[in-house]
């Protein structure tokens, strides 16, 4: 079952019809970044390639849903010193995989599960990617995943 709708899928179809260019992204906490409505994706390999297919795969689809013109806030990470923690997801506050919240229910995020396979798979990889990536957008509208 797919996480997009038809007209977001349709839209993500008709993206992956453009000419798209593909640039390098230098910065060593980066796997990739994309403007919202360009027609480029700018990748870390030396970062993102040993990662493996499903995030190479991942993090691609989420670069070209910026492209078609989706976008999503900065990921809001729990903070332990308050008690925050995944494990006791609350949206209005942190972003947790799966909470359909403001930044992980957003159609870049939402592409990524699509993606995956099995859900228990997908899972234990939503939690582990989000232990170590965000994704924030620059005064300019770049898109950049970044390894923290």
């Amino acid at each position: 079952m797919s996480t997009l709708s038809n007209a977001e899928l349709n839209a993500l179809a008709a993206t992956y019809r453009r000419p798209i260019r593909h640039g390098i992204n230098n910065d060593p906490n980066a796997n990739a970044s994309a403007f919202v409505n360009e027609n480029q994706v700018f990748v870390n390999f030396g970062n993102l390639f040993p990662d493996g297919d499903a995030e190479i795969a991942q993090t691609l689809i989420h670069e070209m849903m910026h492209c078609t013109g989706f976008s999503h806030p900065t990921r809001r990470n729990p903070d332990p010193t308050l008690g925050q923690s995944c494990a006791a997801p609350n949206p209005p506050l942190f972003d947790c995989p799966f909470d359909n919240g403001v930044y992980y229910g957003t159609q870049p995020l939402q592409a990524e599960l699509c993606i995956a396979g099995a859900q228990s798979d997908l899972l234990l990889r939503a939690v582990d990617k989000a232990a170590d990536e965000r994704c924030v957008f620059d005064e300019e509208g770049e898109a950049t995943i970044y390894r923290t």
